[in-house]
């Protein structure tokens, strides 16, 4: 029973936790893109820059019947609203793959050999989507 309190198995129910919700929120995010007709090489194609202001554009003149004086005073401000936005995404992007790397580490080290190769198999698969979603 004290074994159930001690500080290594808290830690590694915790790391168990955490990567399994990791694994519930990818499984329901494929199955949410998989129900729209989405996949992931199409959400990245309507997350290009060009792609976000061209929409946001075509949204706000719908919605406030834009006349076309303003839709040229407004570009401006949506091409820098959305490299903005663009910069935050590619932030948040490295942060979410620094915390998974640093998971993923911990969890390795309780791990055998095999296992050990595959998460690594693993992490140098999600660094590489990371690093085409960061070129986009």
């Amino acid at each position: 029973m004290d074994s159930l309190k001690s500080p290594r198995f808290i830690t590694i129910l915790v790391l168990v936790t955490v990567f399994a919700l990791g694994l519930l929120v990818g499984w329901s995010l494929n199955t949410t893109l998989q129900k729209q007709k989405l996949n992931v090489n199409n959400l990245d194609s309507e997350l290009r820059p060009e792609v976000l202001e061209k929409n946001a554009l075509q949204k706000l003149q719908t919605v406030l019947n834009l006349s076309a004086v303003q839709v040229q005073t407004i570009r401006p401000i949506l091409t820098t609203g959305v490299a903005e936005i663009v910069q935050l995404r590619k932030e948040s992007l490295r942060k979410i793959s620094d915390c998974r790397t640093k998971y993923l580490e911990l969890i390795a080290v309780h791990l055998n050999p095999d296992q050990q190769e595959k998460i690594r198999q693993f992490e140098h698969r999600k660094d590489a989507e990371l690093k085409k979603q960061l070129e986009n």
